[in-house]
Parts: structure tokens; C-alpha cells; sequence
């Protein structure tokens, strides 16, 4: 399939995506087996992703940026993002402060990065002030909501998942189930 995308000039975003659906499809024991490597793979290079693009923000980089930068990158995080999730969470049926926390926390994610770097690379004027802009948006999104989950979660009283990597598994005796359990002893 990359071939395939290479020798066209697609996307090879796309044939590893198309590669990994065809695999599930076809094997599902083998997607089954994949997930806890492809999760731990995948948790590695949000990370190394993380650390290169924490490199490129130097000080710098944004001693450049204005005050009308900053407020920009603040109204971003804590206006339009909000505001564009609960405009689009009017009609579902979750409570309040789950459409809040939707709100605050999502969507986020990589493609910004990328967005930032199609800036640089597609010439247009002002490209890096672009970058640089959407580069501290990203940084302080970063460190707000990295800050913030786990004390809206234990507000919230939301237990995490079983399913996360790392997560003790139900079968094996010798790990507890919930955190906290190897200090309770195991007598339920």
C-alpha cells in the first residue's frame, strides 16, 4: 500500500491508515494482539513528537510575539475552542458538565503542529510569525490542560478507564485492580 501511495504521490498517511483497517478487517486476533504494542507505539511517538516540537520554542521564538499575539493565543484556548465545542454539543444529551469538560479539553491534538508546519512550508507571508503564533497556542494549551485534567477529574469523581495502557490486567493475580488496592490488601 505505501508503494502504492509512493509511486502516486498520495498521501502515505493514507496507506498506513488503509493498511491498518484492511489488517483489522481481514485478522482480527492479529489486530487484537497488535493493539497493546500499537498503543504503547503510538504513546512513544506523541511523545518524541512532543519533545521535538517543545525544542523548536525557544525564548527566542516568541520574544517576538506582541501582546496582541498572546491575547490572541489565550482567546483561542479559552474562547473560540469552548465556544465552537458547546455550539457543537447544543443537541446531545450529556449533561452540563459533560459538555463543559468537552469544552475545556477537546478537540486538540497533532494536527495543529501540522497546520503550523503547512504554514511554514506553503510561503506565505509572515510564515513563521504564523508558526510561531499557532506555536505558543499550542505550548500554553499544553500546559493549561496537562494542569487541569486531573483535578476536574477528581471533581468530576471519573474513574480511569481499565482498558489504558499500563493499566493492570484483570487476569493477573498478582496486580491490583484499582489504584490504591495494593494498600487496601485484596479482601473485597
Amino acid at each position: 500500500m505505501y508503494a502504492a501511495c509512493d509511486l502516486t504521490h498520495a498521501n502515505p498517511y493514507l496507506a498506513a491508515f488503509a493498511a491498518g483497517s484492511t489488517m483489522a478487517s481481514l485478522d482480527p486476533v492479529a489486530a487484537e494482539r497488535f493493539e497493546r504494542f500499537g498503543d504503547l507505539l503510538s504513546e512513544t511517538t506523541k511523545f518524541a513528537a512532543l519533545l521535538v516540537f517543545g525544542a523548536l520554542i525557544t525564548t527566542d521564538r516568541i520574544a517576538d510575539l506582541s501582546v496582541g499575539d498572546w491575547a490572541i493565543a489565550v482567546l483561542a484556548i479559552l474562547v473560540v475552542r469552548p465556544a465552537a465545542m458547546l455550539l457543537s454539543l447544543l443537541r446531545t444529551s450529556l449533561p452540563w458538565q459533560q459538555r463543559t469538560v468537552a469544552a475545556w479539553f477537546g478537540p486538540k491534538g497533532f494536527a495543529s503542529v501540522v497546520y503550523g508546519l503547512l504554514a511554514v512550508q506553503a510561503g506565505i507571508p509572515d510564515a513563521h510569525h504564523v508558526f510561531d503564533l499557532v506555536a505558543v497556542t499550542i505550548a500554553l494549551s499544553i500546559v493549561l490542560h496537562s494542569s487541569t485534567d486531573v483535578p476536574i477529574a477528581k471533581a468530576l469523581r471519573v474513574e480511569p478507564p481499565d482498558n489504558l495502557p499500563g493499566t493492570p490486567d484483570e487476569g493477573d493475580p498478582s496486580t491490583p485492580a484499582h489504584p490504591g488496592d495494593e494498600t487496601r490488601g485484596h479482601n473485597r
